[in-house]
C-alpha cells in the first residue's frame, strides 16, 4: 500500500496528479492489484486504519474494541455520527452487510470475485450485530496479525443501499464513508475526486482531486514541467535528469515493502528439477538491477523483502555460469533447451531486464524466446492454463505482516485469478508452516517461522528473486513536503494544508 502525507501547503483548492497506471475497479472488494487502491482509501473507510510512520493500528469506523484470551471472539465499538456520501447513516447493518456480501458465496450482491477478502479472511466465521453501534467478529482459528487486516482495502464499510441500487454496476458507483466522493471517471482518461462536505473525520484541504491517466509518458512528464500536473506517479527514470536543478520540484522515496521476481511453471519438465531451477538462479546477475532502474530498485535474495520479518540478506546463488553449467551437468541436461517467457506488452523495463537475463541464459545453452499479450486477461488465461514456461510476477504486502507477502505465493485461488506463484509446486511442508505462524501469537517465534519458510523457497529454487523498488513520487513543491511509506495509501486529507 502507497501512503502519501502531505504537511505545509499553501493556498490550493484543485491538485492534479498524473499516471500511468489505470485503476480497475472502484469496488474495495473486487481487485487485488494496486492500481486503484488510492481512489478506493479516499471514497471509503475501514474499521481500523494504519498510522502512516509506525504502521500502529488506529481507530476509523471503529472506536475502540476488545478481544477474548484466545483471540477467537472479538467486539468492536462503532463511531456515531457517520453517514455514507448517500445521506445514509453508519450503523452496525452496514458493517454485518459489508461482510455478508463478502463472505456468503451465496449473497445475491456478490457479484463478482473477491480474491483479497477470501485469501485473508478464511477464519473469519461470524459477524454479528449485538445492537446499533457494536459488531461481534467470531474467528474459526486463532489469526495473529487479525486487527491489521481489518485495515485491508477489500473490508471497507460500504453504502448497502449503494449496492442494492447499484447491483453490478457498483463498481463503477461506489459510495463510502471516506473524506472523497466519485465525481467523474472516464476509464484510462480521467478520475476525478470532490470533497464530502459531510465526512466525520478531518476535513480535506481543497475540493477535488484530479488524476490525469494517461499511458504516455512523456506527455505527463512535460505537464508536470509546464506545471499543469502537481503530482507525478509515472515517469521515465531517464527523463529523470531533465528536472535536476529545479528549486521547485520535490521527489520522495522509499523502499516498498514488495518483491519481484520469476516464476517458474513447475510442470514443465525442465523447471520440475530444482538442479535445473538452482541453474536459472545462477545465471541470473543482480548488476542488472542497477544497471537498468538505476537507484530506483535494489537486488533481492529472496522472495520476502527488506522490512518484514524473514528477510534473507544473503545471496544463496551468486552470479556464475560455470556454477550453472555444474547443476545443468548434475542434472544431466545436456541438450540446448528452449523456455518461453511470458510478458505484457508496454512491460518496458521489464523487457530490458528480461533481454539481459536471456543473454546468461545463452551461455548455458537455455534460449528464452519472449512471449508478448496485449492485455491483462490474455496474460490472466495463459497463467491460469499454465500455458508459459517463466513469467515476470511481484507482490506488495496488504498490511504490516510476513503473513500477507508469503501467503498468496502459495495460494491456489491467487493462481487461479490469474497471479502467477508457487502454488503447482508439490510439497505442503511451506504451507503447513505458513498455517502455524498464522496461528502464533509470539513474535519471534513467528519470525523464526518465516525464516524457515524463506530458507525453504531459497534452497528448493522456487523462483528467481530480482529485486525489491523504491516507490518514488515527484511533485511541486508549492503542495509542501511530501512523504512516501511503504504502502499503497494515500492520504488526501494532509494535501491542501496551510
Amino acid at each position: 500500500m502507497l501512503t502519501i502525507v502531505i504537511n505545509g501547503f499553501g493556498e490550493c483548492n484543485i491538485i492534479v496528479a498524473g499516471t500511468s497506471r489505470f485503476p480497475v475497479t472502484l469496488d474495495p472488494a473486487e481487485p487485488w492489484d494496486d492500481s486503484s487502491t488510492i481512489y478506493i482509501k479516499s471514497i471509503f473507510d475501514t474499521l481500523v486504519t494504519l498510522e502512516p510512520s509506525t504502521l500502529r493500528v488506529l481507530p476509523s469506523l471503529a472506536i475502540s474494541w476488545k478481544s477474548s484470551d484466545n483471540g477467537l471472539n472479538w467486539i468492536f465499538n462503532l463511531r456515531h455520527g457517520v453517514s455514507f456520501h448517500d445521506g445514509t447513516p453508519f450503523n452496525a447493518d452496514a458493517v454485518v452487510f459489508t461482510f455478508d456480501r463478502l463472505r456468503n458465496k451465496k449473497s445475491k450482491y456478490r457479484f463478482y470475485a473477491f480474491p483479497l477478502y477470501d485469501e485473508i479472511f478464511y477464519a473469519l466465521k461470524e459477524v454479528k450485530k449485538i445492537d446499533e453501534y457494536t459488531v461481534a467478529f467470531t474467528l474459526s482459528e486463532p489469526f495473529a496479525p487479525f486487527l491489521a487486516t481489518l485495515s485491508v482495502d477489500c473490508v471497507s464499510i460500504i453504502s448497502p443501499s449503494a449496492v442494492k441500487n447499484h447491483k453490478a454496476d457498483f463498481h463503477n458507483h461506489p459510495v463510502g464513508t471516506g473524506p472523497f466522493k466519485l465525481s467523474m471517471w472516464k476509464k484510462e482518461k480521467r478520475l476525478e475526486l470532490l470533497r464530502f462536505d459531510g465526512y466525520w473525520g478531518k476535513k480535506p484541504g481543497f475540493s477535488k482531486y484530479i488524476t490525469i491517466l494517461s499511458n504516455n509518458l512523456n506527455s505527463l512528464l512535460n505537464s508536470f514541467k509546464e506545471k499543469k500536473i502537481d503530482v507525478l506517479f509515472s515517469f521515465s527514470i531517464s527523463r529523470l535528469v531533465s528536472l535536476k536543478g529545479l528549486s521547485w520540484v520535490g521527489r520522495s522515496e522509499t523502499m516498498s515493502l514488495a518483491s519481484t521476481f520469476l516464476v517458474f511453471n513447475f510442470n514443465n519438465t525442465y523447471l520440475k528439477n530444482p538442479l535445473f531451477r538452482k541453474a536459472m538462479n545462477y545465471l541470473w546477475n543482480p548488476k542488472i538491477v542497477k544497471l537498468v532502474y538505476q537507484n530506483y530498485a535494489s537486488p533481492l535474495y529472496s522472495v520476502i523483502p527488506y522490512g518484514v520479518p524473514g528477510y534473507r540478506k544473503d545471496n544463496l546463488y551468486p552470479f556464475s555460469v560455470e556454477k550453472a553449467k555444474r547443476m545443468l551437468s548434475k542434472a544431466g541436461i545436456k541438450n540446448n533447451i528452449n523456455l518461453r517467457f511470458l510478458l505484457m506488452e508496454g512491460s518496458g523495463l521489464a523487457l530490458h531486464i528480461i533481454t539481459l537475463y536471456s543473454r546468461n541464459l545463452r551461455k548455458a545453452g537455455i534460449k528464452l524466446k519472449i512471449e508478448r499479450v496485449k492485455t491483462g486477461k490474455e496474460y490472466n488465461d495463459k497463467i491460469v492454463k499454465g500455458d508459459f514456461d517463466l513469467t515476470y510476477s511481484g507482490w506488495i504486502a496488504d498490511y504490516p505482516d510476513t503473513d500477507s507477502m508469503v501467503r498468496p505465493l502459495f495460494s491456489k485461488d491467487m493462481k487461479k485469478n490469474g497471479f502467477p506463484n508457487f502454488s503447482e509446486w508439490k510439497n505442503d511442508k511451506v504451507r503447513k508452516l505458513i498455517n502455524e505462524a498464522r496461528k502464533t501469537g509470539d513474535i519471534k517465534k513467528r519470525e523464526l517461522l518465516y525464516k524457515k519458510i524463506n530458507n525453504i523457497i531459497s534452497i528448493n529454487a522456487l523462483s528467481v528473486p530480482l529485486y525489491q523498488s523504491k516507490l518514488v513520487v515527484i511533485y511541486n513543491r508549492r503542495i509542501g513536503e511530501l512523504k512516501v511509506t511503504p504502502f499503497r495509501m494515500m492520504n488526501l486529507l494532509s494535501l491542501g494544508e496551510k
